[in-house]
């Protein structure tokens, strides 16, 4: 039974026992939410590391602390001149239905990931010109390097070549540091 104020409210119409129904008449509203499709738009910038099958997390606004998994099954062929983005297609397996059509949900995507990448904070990453550098500290003093950066992360930056694990890299008061300069570790 739909009571007539709920079933107004989602554009359906009550229908009462022998009334003559329209073939455009909503009555009903069915749904098969086992699996739950999620459309994203990304940002133009992560478009080389989207491909289907990417593994996607999502969290609900009504579920925080509930994180829902599931992967790209669809990237689109054009980027959204006006939104600088590209559209994608994910579905996340939903087998006790805590996930509604409708939902509202923030979704991260792992783009590009590598585990074995090297990850630096941002704020060491400094630039002159065309040339990409950062200050590893070797021998208690500082030393000039040019890195090739990878994809980023919120406060982070992958590095492809430049640095190897473990190297001790300055991250502040890089406005004092130059090559060969002394500098000591501050935790």
């Amino acid at each position: 039974v739909i009571r007539a104020p709920f079933a107004g409210q989602l554009g359906i119409r009550q229908v009462s026992l022998g009334a003559l129904v329209e073939p455009s008449d909503r009555v009903v509203t069915l749904d098969d939410t086992h699996l739950i499709k999620l459309d994203l738009d990304v940002p133009e910038s992560a478009m080389a590391g989207l491909r289907a099958g990417l593994r996607i997390v999502a969290t609900g606004v009504a579920m925080p602390d509930r994180r829902f998994e599931g992967s790209v099954k669809v990237v689109d062929s054009r980027i959204d001149p006006q939104t600088r983005s590209i559209k994608i297609v994910a579905e996340i397996p939903n087998p006790d239905g805590a996930l509604k059509p409708g939902m509202f949900l923030n979704a991260t995507l792992e783009v590009g990931v590598d585990a074995a990448a090297i990850l630096i904070p941002e704020e060491a990453v400094q630039r002159s010109g065309q040339e990409t550098f950062l200050f590893l500290v070797r021998d208690g003093r500082a030393h000039r390097t040019p890195v090739v950066l990878g994809p980023r992360l919120p406060g982070k930056v992958s590095v492809r070549s430049g640095v190897a694990a473990g190297d001790d890299v300055v991250v502040s008061g890089l406005q004092f540091v130059r090559d060969g300069v002394p500098v000591r570790p501050t935790l």
